[in-house]
């Protein structure tokens, strides 16, 4: 039978699920009939407003409205993503990251041992000619950041200091004065480097002890905050990030190269509070490396990316997240892939949090087709539309050591092998049937879930 009231769901049924369209009803379109997935008597209904007809065998999500005694289907929300390379710069030697001011006036790209800024036109992705560069001293393979204020750029890696930070005229795009180093100077790699939302705490994330580490910020370094509480075992920090209310931090660290990447968060009142709770699973990948970590827009949830050799599926890895408890148990995988990546940073929330755009490297077993970024988009329960990016059929890049999308959502931004590349992308709305809206379907084996 066809069960269509709130008295009929079994009390064992979430109320929010993954279910499959099996028809459209022929005396209201708004309605179809749905498969569960799970041990029902028989189809039930769902309404859909939305502007496209659901695909039979389409998987979307299903929301109870008690109200109307029916499943409200939301679904992804996209049919597909449309791209289209807007400019770009040859490559760059040693070019690791990238990043744009807050209101994209200015794109910072880190050159081998030099940091470079470029004007950024965010109504046509166009990038303007060099502006400035500043030399620093902390090695090639470097990570940036930006303040919140646009007022300092900082650069972190190997080299000792390890951390550098410089003012900056985000109204002219001249890098100033460096800021004195911190003391003592950190004993490790700097990997990731985050300031809090207010711009008074500067967060790193480092390869040995204490791993994690947050100064006070006030025109230059102030007093280091205690060590954490460390989960055991403990490795390399490789990412680090603020929630966005700046009351929570969360890192991603690895206790070897090969034994897998681990989630931490603590509280913030100013030092580190407790450990809270971590992901019930580690995370784990072949030979990862390293990692970045980022909390999305609304701060529910944080993704961590990997540094893989292999080829792997999946590439990162999300999780929702309370400031009280910790993590939540994993979003289930999504299904784009195969995906590896030469270096998964820099994976970022956009669109509201309903997508994560990210670099990978997909390929066959030649390496004679690559993908340089991708995105799939979130509902916040599940993983839904995926698309790729800017491509290369040469084979003979790599794939992005860095990736930044502007204010607007409009443009991404890579940077690698290939040099600096900007592809503008827009969404189409309705709801995707698999396969839809991908540039190398040959390629990628993709369903929606």
């Amino acid at each position: 039978m066809v069960r269509g009231h709130a008295d009929d769901i079994p009390q064992n049924d979430p109320t929010s699920r993954t279910v499959i369209v099996r028809e459209r009803l022929a005396n209201d379109p708004t309605r179809y009939l749905i498969d569960m997935g799970g041990p029902v008597d028989g189809p039930e209904i769902g309404f859909y407003p939305g502007p496209l007809a659901l695909v039979p065998g389409q998987r979307v999500r299903a929301q109870w409205n008690k109200d109307m005694f029916s499943w409200q289907l939301t679904g992804p929300g996209f049919a597909g993503c449309d791209f289209e390379e807007v400019d770009s710069i040859p490559s760059r030697a040693g070019g690791e990251n990238i990043l744009l001011s807050s209101d994209d006036a200015h794109l910072i790209f880190l050159n081998g041992s030099t940091i470079e800024v470029y004007p950024f036109d965010n109504t046509d992705g166009t990038i303007g000619t060099l502006v400035d560069s500043q030399a620093h001293g902390v090695g090639v393979f470097g990570i940036l950041a930006i303040s919140p204020a646009d007022d300092y750029i900082a650069v972190g890696g190997s080299t000792s200091p390890r951390i550098e930070v410089y003012n900056f005229d985000n109204s002219t795009g001249l890098i100033g004065a460096k800021v004195t180093d911190v003391s003592p100077v950190p004993t490790s790699r700097v990997r990731a480097i985050d300031w809090n939302p207010a711009g008074t705490f500067l967060a790193v994330a480092l390869d040995n002890s204490p791993f994690f580490t947050v100064w006070a910020w006030s025109a230059g370094f102030g007093t280091k905050a205690t060590d954490p509480a460390l989960p055991s075992p403990i490795g390399d920090g490789t990412g680090i990030t603020w929630h966005p209310d700046g009351d929570a931090i969360a890192g991603s660290y690895n206790s070897s190269v090969t034994d897998g990447l681990f989630a931490a968060a603590w509280g913030w009142t100013g030092q580190f509070g407790p450990l809270l709770g971590q992901p019930a699973v580690e995370i784990t990948g072949a030979s990862i490396a390293t990692a970045s970590a980022n909390f999305s827009d609304t701060g529910n949830h944080v993704v961590f990316g990997e540094d893989t050799t292999a080829l792997v599926q999946p590439s990162f890895h999300v999780f929702p997240f309370n400031k009280a408890t910790g993590f939540g148990v994993e979003v289930p995988h999504y299904a784009c892939g195969p995906f590896g990546s030469p270096l998964m940073l820099q994976v970022q929330w956009v669109k509201n949090d309903q997508f994560l755009v990210y670099p990978h490297d997909a390929f066959s077993g030649t390496r004679n087709v690559k993908a340089l970024w991708g995105a799939v988009s979130f509902d916040g329960t599940d993983f839904g539309t995926c698309c790729v990016g800017k491509e290369d059929t040469t084979g003979s890049v790599n794939g992005p050591t860095g990736l930044v999308v502007d204010s607007t959502d409009s443009y991404v931004i890579t940077t690698g092998g290939a040099g600096i590349n900007v592809t503008s992308w827009s969404i189409t709305l309705g709801v995707a049937s698999p396969g839809q809206g991908l540039s190398i379907s040959d390629l990628l084996n993709v369903s929606i879930t």
